[in-house]
């Protein structure tokens, strides 16, 4: 990408800002990219799921913030496709739709005859940009409680907010990822019922990408934004190691010591491995929607093990690569510092957790599980 030097020279000035330069997002969002998944018919460009995710691989890798923000704001996509398809009502000409998303089910929401009254307070709503449109996530009540859906799962929707509903609080100072933007978000409003949608489960949808299951859309780009920016640090790393010399051995250069070759060469056999699965795993998801074919529990309980193994991986590449930095590397100014910080804060995520593996080998044993221990 033609801008990928720019936003790495400009990454520690994002990060002192905590937002991008204006002038740079606008570069960025010129290029089209906040349109990739959208469907011709509205707009966009058409991309399929795995045709989008090399997009923000390559914006990773440049800056972990901008591929961050950038996924938000392209990932959303799938988001509104289960919408009603008036919404969004309020779109950018030149760049989409930006849309900041709060996934976490933190709010609730109730029916009333005036509409949805929702009300919450929601953090990590990211995206380095003003946006036009927030969408969070919320547990339907009842008089009694939790709605229950009739498959038994919750009732857990989602909800287009216009920004001039939305209190943003200035909670994101973090360890990475500072220029995300990512703050707490407060809504206490009334909307219209056709701002709701199904936050989990399979809809009907004309698009392929709004017949995936939420987090088998969302959580592919989840994957190659940390595997971009592992390849950033390993890019770093080999302009690096040519320049250094063993403290015990200063007659060679570290990149002549067969040991660090090993490593090297491990490392960059394990970033193709891990990207690899991601992608075959990202097109037979595809296909299926495609086809309409059945997402079942244990294919779902598949997918969200390849994710957390994606990034078990891309956490291990990157604490060998940020060891073979040496102490140069613990320096602020040190491009490779602020990929470890930003891939350490992206994997705290929910997508990242292990657990899921038992219900993984449950369910490969046939072993019952809850509901929901499968969504």
């Amino acid at each position: 990408m033609a801008l990928g030097p720019e936003l790495m020279s400009r990454g520690d000035e994002a990060e002192r800002q905590e937002r991008p330069p204006d002038e740079l997002f606008a570069k960025l969002a010129s290029t089209g990219v906040f349109k990739m998944l959208w469907p011709t018919a509205q707009g966009g460009y058409g991309f399929t799921l795995p045709e989008a995710l090399p997009a923000i691989e390559v914006l990773a890798a440049a800056d972990g913030s901008a591929g961050w923000s950038t996924m938000i704001g392209v990932e959303a996509a799938a988001l509104w496709m289960r919408f009603d398809p008036h919404l969004p009502t309020a779109r950018s000409p030149r760049y989409g739709v930006l849309t900041r998303a709060a996934l976490m089910p933190r709010g609730m929401a109730r029916e009333t005859p005036d509409g949805w009254r929702l009300k919450g307070r929601w953090p990590l709503a990211s995206g380095a940009y003003d946006a036009d449109w927030f969408i969070a996530a919320a547990q339907v009540m009842d008089d009694d409680g939790p709605r229950i859906r009739s498959d038994g799962l919750p009732d857990l929707r989602h909800f287009a907010v216009p920004p001039d509903r939305v209190e943003i609080h200035d909670t994101w100072h973090a360890l990475g990822l500072r220029s995300t933007m990512s703050h707490d978000i407060s809504i206490d409003t009334i909307l219209p019922l056709h701002h709701s949608a199904p936050g989990v489960g399979v809809i009907e949808s004309p698009y392929a990408l709004g017949r995936l299951p939420v987090w088998l859309a969302l959580g592919p780009f989840h994957c190659a934004m940390i595997l971009g920016v592992v390849r950033g640090a390993l890019a770093d790393v080999l302009a690096l190691l040519p320049t250094k010399r063993p403290i015990l051995n200063p007659a060679i250069r570290t990149s002549d010591d067969p040991v660090v070759q090993h490593r090297v060469g491990f490392i960059a056999t394990r970033l193709a491995s891990t990207r690899a699965f991601l992608m075959s795993e990202a097109n037979v998801a595809w296909a299926m929607a495609e086809n309409r074919e059945p997402f079942t529990p244990l294919y779902r309980i598949r997918f969200r093990s390849m994710m957390a193994f994606v990034h078990a991986e891309c956490v291990g590449m990157m604490d060998d690569l940020f060891q073979l930095g040496g102490s140069s590397a613990v320096y602020d100014i040190s491009p490779l510092q602020r990929r470890y910080r930003d891939l350490r804060t992206a994997c705290q995520h929910l997508t990242a957790t292990g657990e899921v593996y038992q219900p993984y080998g449950a369910l490969l044993m046939n072993v019952p599980l809850p509901m929901e221990a499968a969504l």
